[in-house]
Formats: structure tokens, sequence, C-alpha cells
């Protein structure tokens, strides 16, 4: 039940404000037409449409937009951070994850509590997902993406592990999926674990360059699959699953595998470091790439 009463609001223009919270972690903006209230609990529920209408929850480094938005957010009290609670997203949507913007908007925080900034992390991670529609459920550690129909990831992180830097993209393609998110990890990956439904497209790029060096070295990993489980919280694997097809490059070598289970293991820079084949039959092909690095 609100303690205020909702009030329609109609704007000319875009760019209005319809909610900021008392620390600026959390902006609702953009509309053209909206309603809005405050909850007994002190949350903010609102339904907006604008060209598109912006959720921001800068703490996360959330940013969310589309032609309709409607949900409830979570401002900053004295034992916990701003979030989103929850979201229902229509008309074409896009989500934005950027590691930057959340250490930004913790920085800010640290200035207004006269505490000292947080470091600077070693990797940035930004991350976009599109798709016709979707829902958000959130609390003070977790957030539940749930993607009813196909979407697009993309996904680039760079940074710098011991006398290397790096950068890699990574993209997927699916019907459905369920992401479990921890936008305001202290960790640069925000994504925890999720399940795709496909059929599924991904593929993975990386550059990496050693101090001295004279060139970077590349490499690519492209797989298809029934569906795909991404588990980056513990044991850091993208397992493929049915009709499994995975193809790519490193280094000097490239190949080609097919099988019922392909395993990718990931290190702490989100680089492949393993590939594990299961099935009956499995079939592999490794052979050398052509100077120039031409497949």
């Amino acid at each position: 039940m609100k303690t205020l009463a909702a009030v329609l609001l109609l704007a000319v223009i875009q760019g209005r404000t319809l909610y900021e919270d008392p620390t600026r972690s959390i902006r609702i903006h953009g509309y053209t037409q909206a309603e809005g209230g405050t909850l007994e609990n002190g949350d903010f529920e609102f339904s907006m449409r604008g060209n598109p209408a912006v959720v921001e929850s800068r703490v996360e480094g959330m940013v969310v937009t589309a032609p309709t938005l409607s949900g409830t957010v979570s401002p900053a009290s004295s034992s916990a951070r701003a979030f989103i609670r929850v979201l229902n997203v229509e008309g074409g949507s896009v989500v934005t994850l950027d590691s930057a913007i959340a250490h930004q908007a913790q920085v800010d925080l640290a200035k207004r509590a006269g505490a000292a900034a947080p470091a600077e992390p070693a990797t940035r991670e930004a991350s976009t997902i599109r798709s016709a529609s979707f829902g958000y459920v959130g609390t003070g550690g977790e957030g539940t993406l749930t993607i009813p129909q196909a979407f697009t990831i993309e996904s680039h992180s760079d940074g710098r592990v011991g006398d290397t830097s790096f950068t890699q993209t990574l993209t997927a393609e699916g019907t459905q999926a369920t992401i479990k998110l921890d936008p305001a990890t202290s960790a640069e990956i925000p994504v925890k674990s999720g399940t795709i439904s496909g059929p599924v497209k991904l593929k993975i790029s990386r550059s990496e360059t050693k101090t001295g060096a004279p060139q970077p070295t590349l490499s690519e990993l492209e797989g298809f699959a029934d569906n795909v489980e991404i588990d980056l919280q513990t044991a850091r694997t993208i397992t493929l699953r049915g009709n499994v097809k995975v193809s790519g490059f490193s280094g000097l070598y490239q190949g080609t595998s097919e099988g019922d289970v392909v395993v990718v293991t990931l290190d702490q820079a989100m680089k492949p470091i393993r590939i594990r084949i299961t099935g009956d039959p499995t079939k592999s092909t490794l052979r050398e790439r052509k100077q120039g690095g031409v497949r």
C-alpha cells in the first residue's frame, strides 16, 4: 500500500526525472508518461513510457532502457545500498552492466561518508544484453534476469595480468535465458551463473600483449549447442550440451571438436584455458595455423 498516492505525470519533452534516491545511486528518467508512488517500506514503485524510458542503478553499474518500464526500486538506507528490486521491461530493451560505473558510484558514496575510496579494479567489464522483453528480480546481494525470448549478449573486458595486457570479447545468442547477477560485486565480472536455451551460438575472441612483445597473441573460440550452462562463481566453466561443435585457434594451432558435452574452463581473467569433450562418439581435429594467422 502506498503512503503517497500515485500521481500521473505527463511530459511534453524527454529527460525529466521521475525519481532519484538521496544518494543519487538510482535515477528513473526519460519518460513521456509515468506513474509512481512511495510504498510503506520506502521503496518507490513506478510504471512509465518513453523514447526510451531509463532506469539507472549506478552502484550496480546497471542501466536499463526500453519504451515501456515498470517496477520497484529500493533506496539506500543506513544498513543497505540502493538497488533495483523488480523490473518488467517490454517493447525492445537494452541492459548494460559496466563495472566502471559501479566503481565510480562506490567512490562517490565513500566520499559522502568520509571513507577511503575503493581501489581501482584491475579489469573493466562492460556487457550489453538486447531482447524484446525481460524480467528482473533483485536483492541487496543478487539479481536474476529472466529473458523469455530471443536475445543477444555482447561483453567486453580489458585489463592486465602480470606483464600481459588483454582485451576479450564474448558474444552469445539464444532463445531463452536465466542469468544470475551480482552487479555491485567487488569482482570485475557481474555474471555469477546462468542457463541459455538454444540453439545457442557462443564466441570468445581474445588479444594478449606481453610487455616488450612485437605483436599480440590472438585466440578465438566459437561454439554451437542446444543449451549452455555458465558457472563463473565456483567452477569458472561454460558447459555446452547437445549437438555441440566448437572451433577456434590459439597461438600456432587451430582445430574443431564435436561431442555431446563440451566443458570450457576459464581462468580468473576469463581466458579459456582448457576444453574437455565427452560423447559417443567424439571427433576432434588439430592442425597448425598458416603463416600470417590465416585459419
